[in-house]
């Protein structure tokens, strides 16, 4: 398909900031995307590393799954549900994290089960829970807690001493004035943001596309494929997709690069959850020996 052909299949013949469009012109245009990364790659002169940089920004051309929140009560919650801030499923067997005497603070927890609806991978059936430690962002604790133990008579019970200012020396989550988000400010009621809703379907890329081409155009000697890129990069707006918590997909750079880690599983961004002092994270994953996957875990901030 020639990129032509997608502009009349887009609104205004670009992508919407949010990368919201249709399916069949976002296939599109993942395949044109990978076809012009794999001309990159035999293009490429020895040596220029560049050139097959952008050629992998290109391959992260994909599709998002963005997560649709509702903040409820914390007291309220059904801890065997999927959400964002806690308080998750903990048991005798699987016990709130601590680092030493410090709770580790609950990030994300995602039944397994609906993940693989969406994705081209298969996880393990079970229950993922990130945590991280309050005061050191990079140390991180992932567990995945079998189905067979994913019921409320094992649950135990919120450690007492954690409440909406249990986590308050840090930024991460929550509001602009409380770490750990709550109901309502004055009364401080912890609340959490659970899943709500069928996850969405958005196109998703890495970073200011034009910006990321003209510091390599002049390293590629084959005319037509600059101006083939150059096309297709003009259907892409200038700033990154909206930053909503997604699954899968890619993320915006700031410490680091998407190109520099392994696939996206979860993008913690911004939107009503996260804040990061002004950053991002993200959950990676791959797939090891036997097909057990691996998850990894980092965070950026401004």
């Amino acid at each position: 398909m020639q990129i032509s052909e997608i502009q009349a299949q887009l609104k205004n013949g670009t992508i919407p900031d949010d990368g919201g469009i249709d399916v069949p012109a976002g296939d599109a245009i993942i395949a044109y995307a990978n076809e012009l990364a794999e001309r990159l790659d035999a293009s490429a002169k020895q040596g220029c590393t560049g050139v097959s940089d952008f050629a992998a920004t290109l391959r992260l051309i994909s599709w998002c799954y963005p997560i649709q929140t509702k903040l409820v009560n914390a007291g309220k919650v059904d801890r065997l549900s999927s959400m964002f801030c806690g308080p998750f499923f903990t048991s005798a067997k699987y016990p709130w994290p601590q680092n030493d005497e410090k709770y580790y603070e609950p990030v994300a927890q995602i039944d397994l089960a609906a993940i693989n609806e969406v994705s081209a991978v298969n996880f393990e059936d079970g229950i993922f829970q990130l945590w991280v430690d309050g005061f050191l962002p990079d140390d991180f604790f992932i567990r995945i807690i079998p189905r067979e133990e994913w019921n409320t008579e094992n649950l135990s019970p919120v450690p007492e001493c954690i409440d909406s200012e249990y986590y308050d020396e840090i930024e991460r989550t929550g509001d602009s004035f409380l770490a750990w988000p709550a109901i309502h400010y004055k009364k401080k009621v912890p609340a959490v943001y659970i899943f709500e809703g069928a996850f969405g379907k958005n196109l998703t890329w890495s970073g200011d596309l034009e910006v990321a081409l003209s510091l390599i155009v002049e390293t590629i000697d084959d005319s037509q494929i600059v101006e083939d890129l150059t096309q297709l990069i003009s259907i892409f707006p200038n700033n990154n997709p909206s930053t909503e918590p997604h699954l899968f997909g890619t993320f915006s750079p700031i410490c680091y690069y998407p190109t520099d880690t392994n696939p996206t599983f979860l993008a913690l961004d911004g939107g009503p959850c996260f804040s990061w002092n002004y950053g991002n994270a993200q959950v990676s994953y791959c797939v090891g020996e036997q097909g057990k996957i691996e998850f990894g875990f980092a965070c950026s901030c401004q």
